[in-house]
């Protein structure tokens, strides 16, 4: 069971359930059941106890409810909404699937929080090869491809730094603190490929709010800004033009636009932020027309509304499609997710709460997918069965 735990985490944080899906004809929510028959097929045969979040549970069904009822009004809708639907159901089983295979870990996790280190170490291999090699992994959608930007497994730069940043959260307590800084600068360089200048961003929040809970040292830190802003110096004043030359790599202007936003804003092109600016606003008025059962389901889809993307923003999302009960949905996501681990005696572990908050918050204000990501759900699974067992293993030694 160990080696299938294993298998499986590592499938959905290299995004490989796509693959499977693909060459196989396969649709991925069948994978998700067929784990989730063996899970409880293992469960029955050893007789354990079945242990899950109940909190986060709750949250699930509220969600699920939620988007059912709002789906089932618009009709059952169109392809769109057929599409944004199937990934709300997927969440379910995938709750059930991961709850009760990190149920089988121990205390701390650490058989699970250990293949997510090692899956970062892969996700950044691969994501250097697609920088050289770019578009090495595309298999099914072409336009997801942009030169000089890697995406490796995954569909969206922006869904590739989460997934990075989300894996350092969860997997560097494993190491020891003098190999913690080589690990920083591993996933920065994962990051960096993909010219992500909102996850760039989180990432060095992250590191400030590690210093603060002394993950890392501060001087250490101090030291880790001033050669990655080194960095972004090179790459802004020709060490990009450089990097294109000697790997053959097309270097577009908004790649160059992205280094430059670090550098010199008044120098850097802003009409695509301009852009996120707009649909933001599309979508938070939207949300002032329609405030209590907002404007249905999938409503700020690209294909459903007057913009070509989507509000770049889970909040304003949650907001103008579902209204008021759209409002709920984050703040008790991440109640649900956290609210035990606070309770728990080892300071490390409240950290990863409060490191988990920070992270999806903040990239809920840059992303308006958060919540049909897999990966996220089970970051959340594994800081609420942290929460849970610690609460249960003091209970008891009391």
């Amino acid at each position: 069971m160990n080696i299938f735990i294993s298998f499986v985490t590592l499938s959905v944080f290299l995004n490989l359930f796509k693959y499977y899906a693909y060459y196989s004809a396969v649709p991925t929510y069948i994978f998700q059941i067929f784990i989730f028959f063996i899970v409880t097929i293992y469960y029955l045969v050893k007789n354990k106890q079945i242990m899950y979040s109940k909190l986060l549970f709750l949250w699930i069904i509220y969600f699920f409810i939620i988007s059912t009822i709002y789906y089932v009004i618009t009709g059952f809708g169109g392809l769109v909404e057929y599409k944004r639907y199937v990934p709300i159901v997927t969440l379910v089983v995938i709750f059930f699937n991961f709850s009760l295979m990190y149920a089988l870990d121990d205390d701390d996790l650490s058989k699970t929080r250990r293949i997510i280190f090692f899956s970062m170490l892969i996700a950044v291999i691969l994501l250097v090869y697609d920088f050289v090699f770019p578009g090495s992994f595309v298999i099914d959608n072409k336009d997801v491809f942009i030169s000089g930007r890697a995406l490796a497994t995954y569909n969206n730069q922006n869904i590739v730094g989460a997934v990075l940043i989300l894996g350092l959260i969860l997997s560097i307590d494993i190491l020891d603190r003098k190999y913690r800084m080589y690990y920083i600068m591993y996933i920065f360089i994962g990051i960096a490929v993909t010219f992500s200048r909102s996850n760039l961003i989180i990432f060095f929040i992250i590191l400030f709010i590690f210093a603060i809970q002394k993950k890392i040292s501060r001087v250490s830190l101090l030291n880790l800004y001033i050669v990655l802003f080194g960095i972004l110096l090179w790459l802004g004043f020709g060490g990009l033009e450089w990097i294109g030359d000697q790997f053959n790599i097309e270097i577009s202007s908004d790649l160059l636009n992205r280094v430059n936003f670090f550098i010199d804003r008044k120098d850097a092109d802003t009409s695509d932020m301009n852009e996120r600016k707009m649909v933001l606003h599309a979508a938070l008025n939207m949300f002032q027309d329609h405030p209590i059962f907002g404007n249905g389901f999938a409503s700020t889809s690209s294909e459903l509304w007057a913009y070509r993307v989507g509000p770049h923003n889970t909040f304003a999302r949650t907001w103008a499609e579902y209204g008021l009960f759209g409002v709920l949905i984050i703040p008790l996501f991440l109640l649900s997710a956290t609210y035990q681990i606070f309770f728990s005696i080892d300071k490390a572990k409240r950290d990863l709460g409060i490191l988990f908050i920070v992270y999806y918050t903040l990239s809920s204000f840059f992303s308006h997918n958060m919540l049909e990501q897999d990966f996220n759900i089970i970051g959340a699974i594994v800081i609420a069965t942290l929460g849970y067992k610690n609460y249960r293993k003091e209970i008891y030694e009391k």
